[in-house]
């Protein structure tokens, strides 16, 4: 195995900081490199106040799920070793069944390997992210990188937050991947033998095949094979479907061809219908008056309409010949014509839209000008903050691994 890969050279902390540097295009004097390193020290001493907890309600509109925000200085360094270590690490080791997070896949490609089966097996590894520990990921860069351990433990330190991964962060989901890279290729071979097709979307693990197979022992297996990487099942949602059901993959119906759900379809042309009808701005305050100031602004329009013209390219992405999209894609068209008004003068006057017998060309603006930061201030979603309750972090020797900046 050659663990180089073009990687970065680094042998100490003053090194990943000259690299650090040098990709970024900055000065790498010597006080340049040792205020660097003396910077990431600092943020290696305790990495937890560069993490906000946000709460995001899941689908079923009953739990909660929790993804961190990185703060800047934090968010560089990941990128850095996303972009540097991780990507070719990615390329080279990521098994070839897992379609998650991967440059050119998508989750049509992930459904289409299960399209025209007729049995399926739908299991779920259990927080997924927060069982992935800190060993695992010095093990994992230990594995296929030749760094040295302070090098490993700064990885490691950089990419964990209390001693495990968490989602949010750009390189959790790469790291997931190489860490059961040996996992899927093991179930993989066992399920080829077997004439089942396996896929892993994340932690989504679909199995399918034109002949029915034991679904009970083949989950055995699955949780057996996920016992020495700590892993569980999330056995709420194991499902196994045949014939006469609807069989989805990634949110995608396969049963057939691969398409998107008939619901998904049917609220996009019902939002089209009451927004050509009544207005958007009107439609907005009706139907989320928790997302949408009131009055609705211009931006708000705009990040509406564009997320409409987003689902519409999914339900695309699945099937290109959906006789869907055509009547879609007109209603659309004419929906951005009739709110032309909220594209004039795009990035200066954000205010609200006079909102008459469904009307929206009457267009005052109440706001100054406004830069890209406020624009994506008006366009989230109200976060759920929750106070920091969790244990603290594992030191090191905890973890079976030395410090590498202790002495």
């Amino acid at each position: 195995m050659n663990r180089s890969l073009y990687l970065p050279q680094m042998d100490s902390l003053y090194a990943f900081a000259y690299q650090y540097l040098r990709v970024n295009g900055r000065s790498c004097r010597s006080d340049d490199i040792y205020s660097c390193g003396g910077e990431i020290k600092a943020i290696l001493d305790d990495t937890r106040p560069h993490y906000r907890k946000i709460l995001i309600p899941k689908p079923n509109k009953k739990e909660m799920r929790t993804v961190f925000e990185v703060t800047q200085d934090l968010r560089s360094l990941q990128h850095f070793i996303k972009r540097y270590i991780l990507d070719r690490l990615d390329a080279m080791y990521t098994s070839p069944y897992a379609f998650a997070y991967r440059l050119g896949l998508s989750a049509r490609d992930n459904a289409s390997a299960h399209a025209g089966h007729r049995y399926m097996l739908k299991l779920d590894i259990r927080h997924f992210f927060e069982s992935t520990r800190a060993g695992q990921v010095y093990s994992m860069f230990r594995k296929y990188t030749p760094y040295n351990r302070q090098i490993l433990g700064t990885l490691t330190r950089l990419v964990c937050y209390k001693g495990a991964l968490c989602q949010g962060a750009c390189t959790s989901p790469q790291i997931a991947n190489l860490i059961l890279s040996d996992f899927d290729m093991a179930i993989g071979t066992c399920c080829r033998d077997m004439c089942i097709t396996y896929t892993r979307y994340c932690d989504d693990m679909t199995f399918s095949s034109v002949l029915p197979f034991d679904k009970s022992a083949l989950e055995r297996t699955v949780a057996l094979m996920l016992q020495p990487y700590h892993y569980k099942l999330n056995t709420r949602k194991t499902r196994f479907l045949g014939p006469g059901h609807r069989l989805e993959v990634t949110g995608a119906v396969v049963n057939e061809r691969v398409h998107a759900k008939r619901e998904y379809r049917q609220k996009i042309r019902q939002e089209l219908y009451y927004t050509n009808r009544y207005g958007v701005a009107d439609h907005l305050e009706r139907t989320r008056p928790a997302w949408y100031h009131t009055p609705c602004s211009c931006a708000q329009i705009r990040h509406f309409l564009y997320s409409l013209q987003g689902r519409i390219n999914y339900v695309r992405m699945l099937d290109p010949d959906d006789p869907f999209l055509g009547d879609a894609q007109y209603q659309l068209f004419r929906l951005f014509l009739r709110e032309q008004s909220a594209f004039r003068n795009i990035y200066a006057d954000v205010g609200p839209v006079s909102q008459r017998q469904g009307s929206t060309s009457g267009f005052f603006p109440e706001e100054g000008p406004v830069g890209f930061d406020d624009l994506d201030t008006d366009l989230m979603e109200p976060p759920f903050n929750i106070p920091d309750m969790d244990p603290p972090e594992l030191p090191f020797d905890v973890l079976g691994w030395d410090d590498p900046f202790s002495g």
